[in-house]
């Protein structure tokens, strides 16, 4: 699985050393869980079982959630990628980083790796995203990707604003983006 460092961040594939910081950070912390359509925290017995999914889903489409890890010191902060919405074609930009770091720059770094991977290395032709309720950080972020409103759809059991971005759309910004399509060999 491919990895990519860029300006502040180490996007990597998950281990099951990350389970308790995983956890943490993203999948029982109430705040972060809110950038994520089931909105409440996970519970601990699920991260091993929800760690195999994402896992699953790189193998089956050669695309997912990343760790997103700090460069300064290491810390594991949050999730970001790109997963198939109802096994279906339509491929969905998600990044859900724990407070502090979900607010500033940070998402969108993490975000702009995450778009120019997929239209760079997996091809993708388009990319959505939604904006969940009580998210109006989101949509500042997907607008300043080039991310266009697309009206809304029905996901995650909500009609929920739209956004798309297609390839040919997207703006390459300033931020370092260096992939190691190798990856780790863990």
């Amino acid at each position: 699985m491919p990895r990519i460092l860029t300006d502040h961040l180490l996007l990597r594939h998950f281990t099951p050393a990350d389970e308790a910081d995983w956890a943490r950070a993203v999948l029982t912390n109430p705040v972060t869980m809110r950038a994520l359509p089931y909105g409440r925290p996970a519970p601990r017995q699920r991260v091993a079982a929800i760690l195999a999914d994402v896992n699953a889903h790189w193998q089956e489409h050669g695309h997912g959630l990343w760790a997103v890890e700090l460069l300064a010191n290491g810390a594991l902060i949050g999730q970001a990628g790109l997963q198939r919405v109802d096994s279906g074609p339509r491929v969905e930009l998600s990044v859900a980083l724990c407070p502090p770091h979900g607010r500033g720059n940070l998402p969108q770094e993490a975000a702009r790796a995450v778009l120019r991977h997929g239209f760079e290395v997996v091809g993708l032709a388009e990319v959505m995203a939604v904006v969940l309720p009580g998210q109006r950080d989101a949509r500042k972020v997907w607008r300043r990707l080039g991310m266009q409103p697309r009206g809304r759809v029905h996901l995650y059991e909500q009609r929920l604003p739209l956004f798309r971005l297609r390839r040919g759309d997207f703006v390459y910004g300033a931020e370092r983006y260096e992939p190691d399509l190798e990856g780790e060999t863990s």
